[in-house]
């Protein structure tokens, strides 16, 4: 019983600190990983699962290491923000890889990158023909940027000359029963509207609907009831 509740009380522990550190070091996008992150990413949950199941070392051993660790990480993240030197030395640069449609076969070598990587980056890009591609930049968190040439590029409004409405978010009226006076506001209603509304479509009440937003480009409501029909 005393090793089940050491093993409950340590694992709590990991995940607090796990979540403390990620939150104190920085949100990133997994696709926008820097090596650095990620590395620090799998120390992070090899840590915690140490300090969670070993237990021939002091949770504070663990919780001492994940800090100090932490600490170099932000260290790093820190110089990378004041220096553009450091940052490039860190984090790397993003490269060329394709210009005016030649492949640049030493920056591929570089950055250990084959052909059979570039090809199906492309076609992520719904690029099938290398010709077609101006400029690809491989960027330091692997993702690659394209621009087509000019004459695969598709046409814009602008290209016709056609004057296009700006686009709004739908504004949310209702979440889980709950009245958003706020967004009503912003689009000088109130909510005695929000309810004719509700009543007209056969809703008495905000707590029968889970979630109602209105669109200000074509001034509609759409309303989704928890009992749908």
């Amino acid at each position: 019983m005393q090793v089940t509740l050491s093993i409950i009380f340590r694992t709590t522990l990991a995940f607090v600190a796990v979540l403390f550190l990620t939150h104190l070091l920085g949100k990133t996008q997994v696709s926008q990983l820097t090596f650095e992150e990620y590395i620090t990413g799998i120390t992070f949950g090899s840590i915690a699962a140490s300090m969670a199941t070993h237990d021939h070392n002091t949770t504070w051993h663990y919780l001492l290491g994940m800090f100090v660790f932490a600490f170099w990480s932000f260290m790093v993240t820190f110089l990378s923000l004041k220096s553009i030197k450091m940052r490039d030395m860190l984090q790397g640069k993003p490269v060329i890889v394709i210009r005016n449609g030649a492949i640049m076969e030493n920056q591929l070598k570089k950055m250990r990158y084959n052909m059979d990587d570039l090809k199906a980056q492309l076609r992520e890009k719904d690029c099938f023909n290398l010709t077609d591609v101006e400029i690809a930049i491989l960027e330091i968190d692997g993702e690659l940027s394209i621009i087509k040439k000019n004459k695969k590029q598709p046409v814009t409004h602008e290209d016709l000359n056609i004057l296009k409405p700006e686009e709004n978010l739908p504004l949310e009226l209702i979440v889980d029963g709950q009245i958003i006076y706020s967004n009503l506001e912003k689009i000088g209603l109130d909510g005695k509207w929000l309810i004719r509304q509700l009543r007209e479509k056969g809703i008495q009440s905000a707590n029968q609907v889970m979630y109602a937003s209105f669109n200000q480009n074509n001034q509609a409501l759409y309303i989704d009831t928890y009992k749908d029909k």
